[in-house]
């Protein structure tokens, strides 16, 4: 009785062998991984650096100068939220420190554009 080969024969299409499949496999799974990963980066961006970041780092430094002008006249301020009543307190402290007309809040988060 002879022994079966499980080994395709030297005539046999590319297709019938084993090893062909694997690379092919390999390599299908690194495209869709990487169109994946571009699909990702380009949905969920990060906005971390902001487009006039000069603009900002300048208004940084208005914003120093604006403190130590204040420091210099003491004044003072505290500010108290409370994000489950939804209330904003703030209590001003120093000469002159009569509540103004208007007063503006921005609250910002430093990695979040939104």
């Amino acid at each position: 009785m002879e022994a079966t080969s499980t080994r395709p024969g030297p005539g046999l299409p590319w297709y019938r062998y084993f090893w062909p499949w694997v690379i092919v496999v390999l390599l299908s799974t690194t495209v869709v991984a990487g169109l994946s990963t571009v699909v990702i980066a380009f949905k969920y961006q990060d906005s971390l650096v902001r487009d006039d970041w000069y603009k900002d780092g300048t208004a940084i430094n208005r914003r120093f100068e604006r403190e130590r002008y204040a420091a210099s006249l003491g004044l003072s301020a505290s500010l108290q939220l409370d994000p489950r009543a939804g209330v904003v307190r703030l209590e001003l402290f120093g000469p002159g420190s009569e509540i103004p007309e208007s007063l503006s809040l921005e609250l910002s988060h430093a990695t979040q554009s939104a």
